[in-house]
């Protein structure tokens, strides 16, 4: 546990989170605990020129200053200067750095801010937080980012409500203008409104515009609706012309929107539909219906989902023995493998005020989108990890069961996007913690090993028996 921020020397508090869209949203949980808990804190925003307009309205933040590297100001050794300077003169006493990189953390020390909090697995930057940082544990394949970012405020006393909600507020006439938009391409009175988020930025892949065209078609078959699209980049006009050029009917395109007229339009939406990106969080901080895609095998809803917000996951985990580079691959197995008819009767049940919301429920499901669980059993173990198994898919969770003397091991963890495996036979412990750490070369997070024979009946749900075993990384 890290030492304690001297609460009684901080009044100016910088919140350092320059870069994602969605990162930037999912810090605002925090921000607001922060203000609650101390509320004589005067909270400045370090952030950029593109998602400070998105938190401007937040009632917990008092200030909001746009990095200078994004804003287009550093374009030398002396521009770096004169930001270190105007850091200075801010007088700010604690920086938390929820974007824990070396871009930012060192002008805030330079600048003279005498208490940080940040992440210590970042080696170049643990003599600045190695008395108040936390080690965040990001194999921890269970925990959300809402919660990784809560571990970071354990320096100061505070911990996550499970019940905590986003909530941005819409910034005012955003709600007209978008209203007036929708009204001009055709939107009519009285049908749901479905809205999509048709590509995706850094760090995640689409799914195919022909699959949200055979979506929508599908849809319209079960209920009359208007859709609309809000192209901006190149990338995104491209997929909505072949989206267009597969769909039954007429759509809503608005493109070229502002963030914030982007807000609008989600904020009418009955449903919004989107792969994880920062139009999907914004729907989420706004409270709209999410139909939650996850096509990919790195992104996954335990990390990324509708934070305690209305939602329903599609996500189909297939075999794969191809390395994941998400927004670089070039094949569509994921987007493929993505049921129409589960995303149809998704949406129906969100628009029947049906969806997900509280803590636990939320958790079960991401739990059961996510997780993947090889059982390793020998002839003693066979009977009970039948058993296991059997209850495993009772319960939704995706299982492969095989003798541990079986080869390619390595294989198999690819190929299934293994994320527990659970030695019931507890033989070749060292061979199987080997793979494990080897397999992160291509699974990004290695595998949590449990070497223990777990039996059907116990007090405890098993999503939260496995969610313990990566809390303490190996059982």
């Amino acid at each position: 546990m890290p030492r304690l921020v001297p609460i009684q020397r901080i009044q100016r508090v910088l919140i350092v989170r320059p870069d994602a869209i969605g990162d930037m949203v999912l810090t605002v949980p925090c921000i607001r605990a922060i203000k609650a808990a101390y509320p004589h804190w005067h909270i400045t925003v370090l952030a950029s020129p593109y998602n400070s307009r998105i938190v401007r309205h937040i009632p917990e933040i008092d200030d909001i200053l746009l990095d200078w590297k994004r804003n287009g100001k550093i374009n030398s050794f002396w521009d770096k200067l004169h930001f270190i300077r105007y850091l200075r003169s801010r007088k700010f006493d604690l920086a938390i750095h929820f974007y824990s990189e070396t871009e930012t953390v060192w002008p805030c020390v330079f600048a003279g801010i005498p208490y940080h909090i940040g992440d210590t697995a970042k080696i170049g930057l643990w003599p600045v937080f190695r008395k108040y940082g936390t080690f965040l544990k990001t194999f921890d394949q269970t925990k959300h980012v809402v919660e990784y970012n809560f571990q970071l405020l354990r320096a100061l006393g505070i911990s996550l409500d499970p019940e905590s909600k986003i909530d941005i507020p819409l910034p005012p006439g955003e709600s007209e203008r978008a209203e007036l938009l929708l009204t001009q391409e055709g939107r009519r009175a009285g049908v749901p409104l479905i809205g999509i988020q048709i590509g995706v930025g850094y760090g995640n892949r689409p799914i195919e515009p022909e699959k949200y065209a055979e979506y929508i078609n599908a849809l319209r078959q079960k209920t009359d609706l208007d859709v609309w699209v809000s192209p901006y980049s190149e990338k995104e006009k491209v997929f909505t012309a072949r989206f267009l050029s597969h769909l039954n009917g007429p759509a809503l395109v608005i493109p070229d929107t502002p963030i914030t007229t982007l807000m609008g339009l989600i904020s009418h939406s009955d449903v919004f539909v989107s792969v994880d990106t920062g139009p999907f969080h914004l729907g989420v901080g706004l409270g709209v219906p999410m139909l939650a895609i996850f096509p990919s095998r790195k992104v996954k809803p335990t990390r990324w989902a509708p934070w305690r917000n209305r939602h329903f996951v599609v996500r189909e985990s297939q075999t794969c023995s191809y390395f994941c580079p998400h927004e670089g691959c070039v094949r569509t197995i994921c987007s493929d493998n993505i049921r129409v008819t589960d995303m149809v009767d998704k949406t129906l049940a969100l628009l029947d005020g049906k969806g997900v919301q509280s803590a636990s429920d939320q958790f079960n499901l991401w739990f059961r989108a996510s997780m993947s669980v090889l059982l390793l059993e020998d002839t003693q173990s066979t009977y009970l990890a039948s058993q296991f198994e059997h209850e495993l898919k009772t319960q939704g969770i995706r299982v492969i069961r095989r003798d541990v003397l079986a080869p390619n091991l390595f294989e198999a963890l690819v190929e299934n996007d293994v994320t527990i495996i659970h030695n019931f036979s507890r033989k070749r412990r060292f061979y199987v913690a080997l793979r494990a750490r080897l397999v992160s070369l291509k699974l990004f997070n290695p595998p949590v090993v449990i070497n223990q024979i777990w039996t059907v009946k116990h007090p405890d749900s098993i999503p939260n028996r496995y969610r313990r075993a990566f809390e303490e990384k190996h059982v």
